[in-house]
């Protein structure tokens, strides 16, 4: 993965551009993947430009650009959106959507 951000020493970059596999994985295990991310501080938004797949426990699904909220821990798939929800131990519950634009 390559990085470019900037920032005087010991100061947090206001941004940071992230290209290769990119993953980002929060603190209740959802992971989002893709290959160029931008990070804004000044927004606490990860933007993800291309396409993008996600995982959290029985959810997942893909989409073409994403930005994932740091403060409202949430991400929008901002086209071509698909989500695929696995079914449960009983064997219920499994379910598709689509959509243009979803919000998680």
């Amino acid at each position: 993965m390559e990085t470019s951000g900037q920032a005087a020493d010991g100061e947090r970059p206001s941004h940071l551009d992230l290209s290769g596999s990119v993953v980002l994985t929060t603190d209740d295990g959802l992971e989002l993947k893709s290959d160029t991310a931008r990070w804004d501080d000044a927004a606490s938004q990860v933007t993800m430009p291309g396409p993008v797949t996600f995982t959290k426990g029985r959810l997942s699904g893909s989409g073409v650009g994403a930005v994932y909220d740091h403060q409202l821990d949430a991400f929008t798939l901002l086209d071509q959106a698909t989500a695929h929800v696995e079914s449960d131990a009983a064997g219920g519950s499994a379910t598709d959507a689509t959509a243009m634009r979803m919000i998680l």
